[in-house]
């Protein structure tokens, strides 16, 4: 889910400011999925689940994983496509006036419908032992479910997500492919 919050300076901080408009716009980006290499050539690193996932199917599909093992699958998140969220930046940038937005899909998944997602984008059939709980992976602090309502951001800003969770998941697997291809997975 991405928040993006817009506040005119002069109504909301009265900092003093003349006749001009001048905005804050704030920007939290914490579920985006790139999908592949960022253009600094840092891709998302493994601690994340969604790349851990990833990661790990590929290494699977290749054989040179067996398993991998998480903390839970019961946790529900709302995925969502980092380029869709840039979008919906500029489009709210580019708005007349200032408003809180949210942008995400409003549709949860739990980690292991990611999973196996991840799986089947890989041609893996999934058998049992294949995706393994380790509940000291879990972590406790963490909101079993987060899901964010953009119909804000649809109706005034005509945003909405461009791809589906599945092509997500099957462009991250295809990414990760592609690293272990090159020798860069990790």
């Amino acid at each position: 889910m991405t928040l993006l919050q817009h506040r005119s300076l002069q109504d909301r901080a009265n900092l003093g400011v003349g006749p001009e408009r001048v905005w804050a716009r704030i920007g939290a980006l914490p579920w985006p999925q790139p999908g592949r290499p960022q253009p600094n050539g840092i891709e998302r690193p493994p601690q994340f689940v969604t790349r851990k996932i990833t990661a790990a199917v590929a290494r699977i599909a290749l054989g040179h994983q067996e398993h991998v093992t998480l903390g839970t699958l019961a946790t529900r998140r709302d995925w969502g496509w980092a380029p869709d969220y840039v979008d919906g930046m500029v489009r709210a940038a580019r708005h007349d006036e200032p408003l809180d937005v949210v942008l995400a899909t409003g549709r949860t998944h739990t980690i292991g419908e990611f999973a196996d997602a991840a799986l089947h984008a890989a041609g893996v059939e999934p058998r049992p032992g294949l995706v393994r709980v380790d509940a000291e992976l879990a972590r406790p602090t963490d909101a079993t479910e987060q899901c964010g309502d953009a119909s804000l951001a649809r109706t005034v800003l005509g945003w909405g997500p461009s791809i589906g969770f599945e092509e997500i998941v099957r462009r991250m697997v295809v990414a990760d492919l592609a690293l272990l291809a090159d020798g860069d997975a990790q």
